[in-house]
């Protein structure tokens, strides 16, 4: 088995998709690098190469990844497209996001109902999410569902009681206290902010 087929083997399987992938190849043509990127390698170096620019390239996608899992951490959920995952990890993601939308309104939406429909073990689940966002399970529903009522809050005219039932909380006063957990302000404050007219926050 050769480096790419490696690469390819390990960026396929969901257990260790999001394992970084530094590819050092005596190969260094414009094509070899095509394909090693093709294959989902995060960074390819020709050799010889210099140490310091191998620890370089590994302390950088550590430091991408960091900050990916920090920006979920702070319920900054970013778009796919501003990431670097491989694309199982990226295909993983957007069924996990998918099942959460479809089933946001769901109150007993957990672990075992998204383990059941992406087919995989609660503990592979558990553990792949951490590695990808830092997040738990639970904390990623959450932030799911304040940021769909941040986005019905400035779309929409619907109370803040419609709002907590269509994105699964059991009572306002629940979506309340999460709410300010999250934004660090309660709902009913936000969604005044939002319609207070600028010239007002001026005075």
């Amino acid at each position: 088995m050769n480096g790419l087929e490696l690469c390819c083997k390990i960026k396929n399987d969901l257990n260790i998709s999001h394992i970084p992938f530094i590819l050092l190849t005596a190969y260094h043509s414009p094509q070899n690098m095509n394909d090693s990127y093709k294959t989902g390698a995060d960074a390819f170096l020709p050799k010889p190469f210099e140490l310091d620019g191998l620890l370089a390239l590994i302390y950088n996608q550590i430091k991408t990844r960091e900050q990916i899992r920090l920006r979920y951490q702070q319920k900054e959920i970013p778009s796919l497209h501003e990431t670097a995952f491989s694309n199982a990890d990226e295909t993983f993601l957007l069924k996990l996001n998918e099942i959460i939308t479809d089933n946001i309104n769901d109150p007993d939406l957990d672990v075992s109902l998204i383990a059941d429909q992406l087919c995989i073990s609660r503990s592979l689940l558990f553990s792949k999410l951490k590695a990808l966002t830092g997040m738990g399970v639970v904390d990623y529903i959450k932030a799911e569902r304040i940021n769909r009522a941040v986005l019905l809050m400035k779309t929409t005219s619907l109370s803040l009681t419609e709002i907590s039932e269509q994105i699964g909380f059991s009572t306002l006063r629940y979506f309340s206290r999460v709410f300010k957990e999250a934004k660090g302000i309660i709902p009913s404050e936000f969604k005044k902010q939002l319609t207070q007219d600028p010239e007002d926050e001026k005075e």
